[in-house]
Formats: structure tokens, sequence, C-alpha cells
């Protein structure tokens, strides 16, 4: 939170968008009998967004 952009209270206040409830991240080696190989991660989490989206921002939001 910004000091100049203080969140709202009341029936129109929107400030607050979004709530992202992190649950975690999975490492596994690729290649357990090669490390060089790299490393595979998984990441968990849940996300309210408080309102509707536009649709033209919802590609921007999936991470492949």
């Amino acid at each position: 939170m910004h000091p100049d952009k203080p969140i709202e209270t009341g029936f129109f206040a929107t400030t607050v968008r979004a709530i992202l409830h992190y649950h975690g991240i999975l490492f596994e080696p690729i290649d357990p009998s090669n490390p060089s190989k790299g490393t595979k991660i998984t990441e968990c989490r849940a996300i309210d967004m408080n309102g509707s989206i536009p649709n033209a921002a919802i590609p921007k939001m999936i991470i492949t």
C-alpha cells in the first residue's frame, strides 16, 4: 500500500482489487541422476480478483 493512496472504505471503495493467496512452490529435479539437467518448479496459488476483469487482460495473467 502506498501512503498517498490509502485503502478506501465504503460502498464504492475499489482500491483493493485482488488478493493473492500464495500456497507454495515445489522444486523437483528434472533428472535426479544428472543435476545439471535443471529443476522443475511447480507453483500453487489462488487469486481472488474482487470483481470482474476485462477479457483483454485475462490472457496476460496466464503463465505457462
